[in-house]
């Protein structure tokens, strides 16, 4: 834990995490403390295994003292790469190994080391537990002043505050193995949509989100997301009990305050919605889906069909002239490819809008908000199959390939604010 592991040397292990502890051990080395698994449901290393949570403060305990303290960064259970890493051991007849992985930020030593008996913990200590809320103050005053960092958060405590990155960069954590948490997070953004609330009673999730679980091909039941959930920092649940195991009918579960003050921005929420549907797996029905959790403006750029008028027919209320002028500038040649496609009476280009028009969007329709693109790149773009990056790159939204420079023209300025909008919807803002 002092020393550190170097990612290159394993990465075929952790391969699965591989790109998250790149992102928080840019030195190569990541700070790892694991846990072997306990058979009992009712022990105090189930229970801390069960409610440990990003962002919590983990202290180290050796000859009847505390000697460092570390916050969680990222959760994830391997017992493959707990192997490669550290081997195994036999306990009870049975080979384990410390598959329940911690992966730390913050690692300071205590100086000089907390005497146990201050804390209130009875010697020997050993295995995990988790902290009573009582010991709180206690423990804060005894850390302060013995490490180089700010006061840490507690265990038994959720963050008060999240940043946007934070609240991403744990949705990018679930990954396959915990797809039916990631769609339990698109069930309560639809239902904070439709009903203004940040938190679903239990009865809601379990009529509503259940029978969502088994339609897109989960065998889990919906106890398991809403309580696995509790790993992140943006997520709370009130009124289980874990003596029987089970949730009160008027138990509640669903974002954080500071979670549902980040989702009040639209740029925010479609960024998260884009990270949450990355999570799912590859068969899934997107657009469909996202109709039936009550979040269809988000299947594309261009959002929900905006209001119609009365003319010859029924069009679009759209400034037809700005689509000619930006056609005009470009020559009809697509910002992304270059290419100018050729009709029997002319050439044919489209005016795409960069932040929808629809709903939940409501872009303005203006010249700054709009590309010139070919038929394919404009379906490509309003499909978040591409993005344009900070530094005018169109990539690929799935791997980040680069495609081409966006070809820009000095008749035609375009919003960057925009443009980032967009990106965030690609799920490529951070």
């Amino acid at each position: 834990m002092r020393r550190g592991i170097s990612l290159a040397e394993y990465a075929g292990s952790l391969k699965a995490h591989l790109e998250t502890l790149a992102e928080l051990y840019p030195d190569g080395d990541a700070r790892l403390w694991g846990a072997t698994p306990t058979e009992s449901t009712g022990n105090e290393k189930f229970q801390a295994l069960r409610d440990r949570r990003v962002g919590d403060t983990v202290l180290f305990y050796a000859d009847k003292a505390f000697y460092a303290s570390a916050s969680i960064a990222h959760l994830f259970r391997d017992p493959a790469a707990a192997r490669a890493i550290w081997g195994a051991e036999l306990s009870e007849g049975r080979e384990v190994t410390w598959e329940h992985m911690m992966a730390l930020a913050d690692v300071q030593p205590l100086d000089p080391p907390v005497p146990a008996e201050e804390l209130g913990v009875p010697v020997p200590l050993r295995g995990m537990r988790l902290a009573e809320s009582s010991q709180a103050a206690t423990i804060h005053a005894l850390l302060d002043g013995r490490t180089h960092s700010a006061k840490p958060s507690s265990t038994w405590l959720k963050q008060e505050s999240l940043t946007r990155r934070e609240f991403v960069t744990q949705l990018t954590t679930l990954g396959a193995s915990r797809w039916s948490d990631a769609l339990t997070v698109l069930w309560m953004i639809g239902k904070r949509a439709d009903c203004g609330l940040r938190r679903a009673i239990w009865p809601e999730f379990r009529d509503a989100l259940g029978p969502l679980l088994v339609k897109v091909g989960s065998s889990e039941p919906p106890e398991q997301p809403v309580l696995s959930l509790r790993s992140t920092t943006f997520w709370e649940v009130d009124g289980f009990d874990p003596q029987r195991n089970a949730f009160g009918e008027d138990a509640a579960a669903g974002f954080t305050v500071a979670a549902n003050k980040l989702l009040n921005s639209t740029n925010a929420q479609g960024e998260v919605i884009a990270v949450t549907m990355r999570q799912l797996p590859d068969e899934t029905d997107r657009v469909e889906l996202l109709e039936t959790v009550g979040l269809a403006g988000f299947a594309s750029a261009s959002g929900q069909p905006v209001e119609r008028v009365e003319g010859r027919g029924l069009r679009m209320r759209r400034d037809a002239e700005l689509a000619k002028r930006v056609k005009s500038v470009h020559e009809d040649t697509c910002q992304v490819c270059d290419v100018q496609l050729e009709t029997r009476d002319g050439f044919r280009s489209e005016a795409a809008h960069i932040r929808g028009l629809g709903a939940p969007h409501d872009g303005p329709d203006e010249i700054e908000n709009l590309l010139c693109l070919c038929p394919n790149h404009h379906a490509q773009f309003d499909g978040f199959a591409i993005y344009v990056d900070e530094e005018w790159n169109v990539r690929r939204t799935r791997n980040r390939e680069l495609i081409a420079p966006l070809r820009r023209e000095a008749g035609h300025t375009i919003d960057d604010v925009h443009v980032a909008y967009h990106r965030a919807l690609c799920g490529r803002e951070i």
